[in-house]
């Protein structure tokens, strides 16, 4: 039986010129998870749409054993230690911002966020209360947002909601939908044909 087993050869390490020349990267793929403190203020700008984390999707369960609702959460970063994280967001914060600024429209601001108190809601439930304020942040350097563009759902469908950085707080849709003249067209008439000369004799 033979001893020799084999390794794989090492990869050579990174050096100092190679980090100098990758700096800080586009983006940070791996975020670790941030939760807003309560009495806490919060600075971050928001960099992709909320959406539920898949992986806690059926994770909690109900008292009468169903699913609990899955966590939301968006990519954001934070001013105060210049980093990325995924933002926690409750139901609270995220109707808030998803009321004020529909179709994804607060994707690539700025905003100053203190959760206030706890109050009491419907049927014994409490629920968190929050101060938002839209701003900027003037010549501090942040990453750029991801622009959102909704999923396509067949191949006539096109994603009409697209998202710049700079997009407006509100978004006032004008849909027109003003009936379609099917009214058909009434036949031409031909034009009369020109009369022929007399044939010469």
């Amino acid at each position: 039986m033979s001893t020799n087993a084999v390794v794989p050869n090492a990869a050579a390490p990174v050096n100092d010129a190679l980090l100098a020349a990758f700096g800080d990267g586009q983006e940070q793929v791996t975020k670790e998870f941030m939760m807003l403190t309560n009495g806490q203020t919060y600075i971050f700008k928001v960099l992709g749409a909320i959406h539920e984390l898949e992986s806690s999707v059926g994770r909690r369960k109900n008292a009468d054993g169903t699913n609990q609702k899955a966590w939301e959460v968006c990519n954001v970063y934070n001013f105060a230690d210049k980093k990325q994280y995924q933002l926690s967001v409750n139901q609270v914060l995220g109707n808030s911002l998803k009321e004020s600024y529909p179709n994804h429209t607060y994707i690539g601001f700025t905003f100053r966020v203190t959760p206030t108190e706890v109050k009491a809601g419907r049927g014994g439930n409490k629920y968190q209360r929050y101060n938002i304020v839209r701003g900027e942040l003037k010549g501090v350097p942040s990453p750029d947002a991801t622009p959102y563009v909704a999923p396509v759902k067949s191949e006539s469908d096109a994603p009409v909601d697209k998202v710049a950085d700079k997009a407006p707080a509100h978004v006032d849709e004008h849909v027109d939908d003003t009936p379609e003249d099917k009214t058909p067209e009434a036949p031409k008439t031909p034009a009369p044909a020109a009369p022929k000369a007399p044939a010469k004799k």
